[in-house]
């Protein structure tokens, strides 16, 4: 498939454009950090996430299921220019781990049991302060963070070498060294992959996209001006479907069309 065919694909079924343009994160001449425009895009397939049943039927009756997860650390491509780099995965093992991590299918009315299990290293770069209000001691349960993700978008920034950038310099060191109100980076990855493709067909397809940006917003549409059907936004499904031709989605915010 040439370049042309990849993006006419790509226009024609994730329609994602950055809202208010790309913003950089750092000059690139800056030693060591990619510009993303030697990143060819739409030459990654976008991959469907891993799926885990989360119930088990038994002589034709469903029965709640138990399962197992953890977070490993890998290995993880984003670009198939760009070498591996370090990441923290989830899956049901080290070799199965993957970002995003797998989707559980659940029936509503049947539990699904999840136990989590940290297979971290001790030491690690993310901090741990008490003082800040959403930081959770080992001996809470925290905050639920299981959702319903198909399409999970967001911004990051690259080294030559593959690794992540973010910059740990803080906006006023002379406060604190290395906070920072915002990450924004140079490059879209969807479901784990840098600007992928997808082979579609002429018919109708349904997606549930969460922007998983730090602080960037998302404006989707279609290149030629084509409607689609809004039918859901966040937790809920909306009363009745509503067309339109692009739809704003800010950090952390979920749409279904």
């Amino acid at each position: 498939m040439v370049s042309s065919e990849r993006e006419k694909v790509m226009s024609e079924l994730l329609f994602v454009v950055l809202f208010g343009g790309i913003i950089l994160t750092a000059t690139w001449a800056e030693e060591g950090l990619l510009n993303p425009a030697k990143l060819e895009m739409f030459v990654d397939e976008l991959q469907d996430m891993p799926k885990i049943q989360g119930f088990e039927v038994i002589n034709g009756v469903s029965r709640p299921r138990r399962l197992k997860i953890g977070m490993y650390p890998i290995r993880w491509k984003f670009h198939r220019n760009l070498p591996s780099t370090p990441v923290f995965a989830y899956g049901t093992s080290r070799s199965t781990a993957t970002v995003p991590g797998p989707t559980i299918e659940a029936l509503h009315g049947i539990d699904t049991h999840v136990t989590w299990l940290n297979h971290l290293p001790q030491k690690h770069i993310l901090p741990w302060d008490p003082t800040i209000p959403t930081a959770i001691p080992s001996n809470r349960k925290g905050i639920p963070t299981v959702f319903d993700h198909a399409l999970v978008v967001f911004d990051r920034g690259f080294r030559v070498d593959g690794s992540i950038y973010m910059n740990s310099t803080g906006n006023n060191p002379s406060i604190h060294p290395q906070w920072q109100p915002e990450y924004f980076g140079d490059a879209i990855i969807v479901n784990g992959k840098a600007w992928p493709y997808m082979k579609v067909r002429r018919r109708k397809y349904r997606f549930r996209i969460i922007n998983a940006s730090n602080a960037r917003f998302f404006q989707f549409f279609f290149t030629n001006g084509l409607e689609f059907v809004v039918v859901g936004s966040d937790s809920a499904y909306l009363e009745e479907p509503v067309k339109t031709k692009e739809k704003l989605l800010a950090p952390s915010e979920i749409v279904d069309v």
